[in-house]
């Protein structure tokens, strides 16, 4: 059995596909931020994503600056320390949240082609 080619045109009745009907496989495109690896159904989403992905080094972002430093937890205390930009008058990540464009930015090691 075949579908019809006309995309307004009414689907088939039960009787037409029979008392089996076999799903219809489809293929679909996503588009993935090479760094965080978050999905987008559109090329131009996923490109302005990119742009400001925190963890692209094209982005300067704090996830991938030198002076980052994450949030910690130790197990023994408890004790819960939240993630700051360790450069002297740098942004408040408390208040403000992660940033990217930062004039501050500098690669972490780990990020640098050797």
């Amino acid at each position: 059995m075949t579908l019809p080619q006309d995309p307004g045109a009414a689907p088939p009745s039960q009787a037409a596909m029979g008392a089996a009907a076999e799903p219809i496989a489809i293929t679909v495109t996503r588009y993935l931020c090479p760094y965080c690896r978050r999905g987008h159904s559109k090329k131009a989403a996923a490109a302005r994503h990119i742009a400001r992905c925190w963890w692209s080094p094209a982005a300067k972002g704090c996830k991938t600056c030198a002076l980052y430093e994450p949030e910690i937890t130790e197990r023994d205390t408890g004790y819960r320390a939240r993630e700051h930009c360790g450069a002297e008058g740098g942004p408040d990540l408390a208040a403000g949240g992660i940033r990217t464009g930062c004039a501050l930015w500098g690669p972490r090691e780990e990020a640098v082609d050797a």
